[in-house]
């Protein structure tokens, strides 16, 4: 999970509200998607994006020859980050744009982890009761997590729900530490 700055949220909603008011939300996104990955992928962008004793200008060159394949208004972000120092955001400023693409499209992604894949069948209960209980379309995302050992862990939004077997037996030996050996009925004699 990504750690958004308010800054990088602020960019994100700014992003998202030109993109919706243009009609160019898929486009806008397929292109900070692009970004996100180009600038998580290349090293050596970043470390010239970030080199002090190259000048602005010159970076604002390597962004405008990355801008040629993406919309002029993600070109202008680009080159709007780059005057504000603000270059580092764009991971952020990509997860921010999703969620609020998510919302738009009434949208809740589901995170789902379990100890071995999920069957067919239950993945599709699991859908449709998520479905039922928030009137929102779900985008299911499973996990095969062997940490699991049994049952399921939900990631719905902010929210985790943790009905595996692990944590419950977590829960057990929490509970069975409370307990007083004198209350059992066992002496220590």
């Amino acid at each position: 999970m990504i750690t958004v700055s308010a800054a990088g949220k602020r960019y994100g909603q700014a992003f998202f509200a030109l993109a919706r008011d243009h009609d160019l939300i898929e486009t806008l996104y397929s292109d900070l998607e692009q970004l996100t990955d180009l600038w998580q992928e290349k090293e050596e962008l970043r470390s010239l994006l970030f080199h002090p004793r190259i000048p602005r200008e010159t970076k604002k060159q390597v962004l405008r020859g990355l801008g040629e394949d993406v919309h002029p208004l993600t070109r202008n972000l680009l080159l709007l980050l780059a005057d504000k120092g603000r270059m580092a955001l764009i991971p952020e400023i990509g997860h921010v744009f999703a969620g609020e693409k998510d919302a738009h499209y009434n949208i809740l992604a589901v995170e789902v982890r379990a100890a071995r894949p999920l069957p067919r069948d239950l993945e599709q209960k699991l859908l449709q009761r998520l479905q039922q209980a928030t009137g929102q379309d779900i985008q299911l995302q499973v996990e095969v997590d062997r940490s699991v050992i049994g049952g399921l862990v939900l990631k719905v939004g902010d929210v985790l729900i943790d009905g595996s077997l692990q944590r419950g037996l977590e829960k057990m030996q929490e509970q069975l530490s409370r307990i007083q050996v004198s209350q059992i009925g066992v002496s220590n004699g």
